[in-house]
């Protein structure tokens, strides 16, 4: 732990192997104190695997901290391996929520799996806005159960989340939100890869209650650059405006294919 006191921000936490990293903490904390910014945390396994089993916490701290870092690198990421697990980068009070990042420039992510379920969280717990999460491996990225959450405060904007498959199978079945709080605006979640298949679960950009689109990026963008783009049954896309709002302008979603589209219903 490196977790910080009174104002202070949080620490850093480095753990780097060429050879590959098995990390089954109960806890890696770096959050902040009262109004300082979440620490960083960087787990890079180079060329090999990187296996998590455990939270990591890099929060803002309790007053109006900002959220910190957590970037986690690998050729191989598995997350998690065995168990429930959690990845936090939040912010709170008017503090932003910050920057998740899992990236694998040489093969594959999988996150949530058979054996447990994935949190990851870069969102707002108050009345700032949302963060960023970002997950790009070169080849296929597999999102099963759990959540990527960007989501805003009362008043914030919804943040960014990033999911490509560069070269791979983009496979999603569970939840992406980047909703905006109160009146807020909706947030933005963008997904690649050379195939998608999406499955059960909610993708959501929603504005908060009073809150509406700004216009300045397409809220949600889904592309499928080299082979078929699916829809499966059980699936949500939603980019509304708020239900309380005067202006009612929701956002814009796009589906893109270089072949086949296939939308199934039931």
């Amino acid at each position: 732990s490196a977790k910080a006191s009174g104002d202070e921000d949080g620490g850093t936490v480095d753990i780097l192997s060429y050879a590959g990293i098995t990390a089954n903490p109960n806890q890696i904390d770096v959050s902040a104190g009262t109004d300082g910014t979440g620490g960083w945390i960087t787990l890079n396994a180079y060329y090999s695997t990187l296996t998590l089993n455990g939270n990591l916490n890099a929060n803002g701290g309790t007053g109006n901290g900002k959220g910190g870092k957590i970037e986690l690198q690998g050729a191989f990421i598995d997350l998690p391996a065995m168990s429930n697990t959690s990845i936090t980068a939040n912010g709170n009070g008017s503090g932003k929520g910050g920057k998740v990042e899992i990236l694998s420039p040489y093969d594959t992510i999988t996150i949530g799996s058979a054996n447990g379920q994935m949190s990851i969280q870069a969102r707002n717990t108050d009345t700032g806005d949302g963060g960023e999460i970002k997950a790009v491996g070169s080849n296929d990225v597999q999102i099963s159960g759990g959540s990527l959450d960007v989501g805003a405060g009362n008043g914030g904007d919804g943040g960014k989340i990033t999911a490509e498959a560069t070269s791979g199978t983009l496979t999603l079945s569970g939840n992406l939100s980047a909703k905006g709080g109160g009146s807020g605006s909706i947030g933005s979640i963008t997904i690649t890869g050379y195939q998608v298949s999406l499955g059960t679960g909610t993708i959501s950009t929603d504005a908060g209650s009073t809150g509406t689109y700004d216009g300045t990026e397409d809220s949600i963008v889904i592309t499928s650059t080299g082979s078929d783009l699916t829809l499966n049954t059980g699936l949500t896309i939603s980019s509304k405006a708020g239900s309380s709002s005067t202006n009612s302008n929701s956002g814009q979603i796009h589906l893109t294919s270089i072949s086949n589209i296939t939308i199934n219903s039931g």
